[in-house]
């Protein structure tokens, strides 16, 4: 029996992806549990196992690291044996994509076609997409389907709504701010936080390293994605911490990068109750020189071309293996642009006026939260992360040698090590 191999969601966030590579070609032998293709997102490689062992029979989607392609797009077919009848076109025409898993704790319905049992016809849509219309009073009839075989996605069904949100806290201006959070699994709650000019992508790859066992949120903070963007002058870290503090109920750990590291360890300052432990990547301190003036091109550039911003980044963001290796450069400059394509410039100034401003002037030895620290040997952005380790009273430090800034790009597999190593800890103290 034909087994079809599709464009899998890896992580939360991703709703497209590219072929990179297929390590069989068609008519070869693979195992179950080999490596059958490289498929790449907007953060990273995954390598993808065969899901039985066969024969490939058809490849419908070649190798394009230029071509995104949406999660359940049809990509090849495994037969059983090689002489097995099969018709390429036939197959095609007849598969149609499985469900995906529901996000968070929601109870999704699973889509199909047909009719109900009334003999009305259902619409075929993602159990995402179901569960989100639901939840926002948005009816499904009549929304065009933009997944395979015109499916509604969630994606569909957020361009019907006004806003999809989460409510935040209260900042000091009384103001009411709604943060886009995403969120799966089930388990101990993990809050995640992105850096500056980014969004919650960035840990697509780190989360889907770490596995099960967690419910983890990932943040879009103020202006990114479907946040609401106070207009402010000032984006200041309290207040971006305060924000984050509106969206919790009980002690989280909380995993920031950069910027996010920053809102972490101000939260914890702000709201130790509601802190479990911190686990900071590369995390931002005190601004340098060297990081205003990168900051002050970022800003510079973010209303051009994304691809040039993208160029002049790279040599700050990563550490000196990264830029050697050709193949790795290559495509942190193809999928760079796309993400930093979604912060609006506006929004940048508030964030960079924001970082200039701060200043970690707190009570270090009242931080007694479980904490990890990891930083990479060659960061030129942020040097310091072995100095913030020391002032915190319980906190491990891991520097990852030969590695710069952008940690979640250059060692994600690392990083969710040092993650289970980190709550593992955090859970027996």
């Amino acid at each position: 029996m034909p087994v079809p191999v599709a464009m899998p969601k890896l992580g939360m966030t991703m709703t497209e992806g590219a072929v990179v590579e297929w390590r069989v070609r068609p008519g070869e032998y693979v195992e179950k549990g080999s490596v059958l293709l490289v498929v790449e997102s907007d953060k990273a490689e995954f390598e993808i196992e065969a899901p039985c062992s066969g024969y490939l029979r058809h490849v419908y989607a070649p190798a394009d690291p230029d071509r995104a392609l949406p999660c359940g797009t049809l990509l090849g077919v495994l037969t059983e044996s090689a002489d097995e009848s099969f018709d390429a076109e036939s197959f095609r025409e007849r598969y149609r994509p499985g469900p995906e898993p529901p996000a968070g704790r929601e109870k999704a319905e699973a889509g199909s076609g047909g009719t109900t049992g009334q003999g009305r016809r259902r619409i075929l849509a993602t159990p995402a997409a179901r569960a989100l219309a639901k939840k926002l009073g948005v009816e499904l009839e009549g929304i065009p389907g933009s997944g395979p075989g015109g499916r509604v996605t969630k994606e569909d069904v957020e361009a019907r709504a006004p806003r999809v949100s989460a409510p935040a806290g209260e900042n000091r201006r009384e103001e009411r701010v709604c943060l886009e959070v995403f969120s799966e699994g089930q388990g101990e709650p993990v809050l995640c936080l992105p850096g500056f000019g980014t969004d919650a992508s960035v840990f697509s790859a780190l989360l889907e390293a770490l596995g099960g066992g967690y419910e983890v949120r990932a943040v879009n903070p103020r202006g990114v994605g479907r946040s609401e963007s106070p207009p402010q002058d000032v984006y200041a870290v309290e207040d971006l911490a305060r924000d984050v503090a509106g969206l919790l109920r009980e002690a989280t750990h909380l995993v920031g990068t950069s910027l996010g590291a920053a809102v972490s360890l101000a939260l914890a300052a702000l709201r130790p109750d509601l802190v479990r432990s911190l686990f900071l990547v590369a995390p931002l301190f005190e601004p340098d020189p060297r990081l205003r003036a990168v900051l002050r091109l970022w800003c510079d550039l973010a209303g051009g071309d994304p691809a040039v911003l993208a160029a002049a980044l790279v040599p700050w963001l990563f550490g000196p293996a990264f830029l050697e290796d050709p193949g790795r450069r290559q495509r942190a400059e193809r999928s760079l642009p796309r993400l930093l394509a979604r912060t609006p410039p506006a929004v940048l100034r508030r964030y960079e006026a924001g970082i200039l401003a701060w200043r970690a002037d707190l009570d270090w030895k009242a931080l007694g939260i479980p904490a990890t620290v990891v930083c990479g040997s060659e960061d030129l952005l942020v040097p310091e992360g072995p100095r913030l380790a020391s002032l915190l009273p319980r906190a491990r430090c891991v520097v990852l040698p030969g590695a710069g800034h952008g940690l979640l790009f250059e060692e994600p597999r690392r990083l969710a090590e040092e993650l289970r190593i980190h709550l593992a800890w955090a859970a027996g103290t």
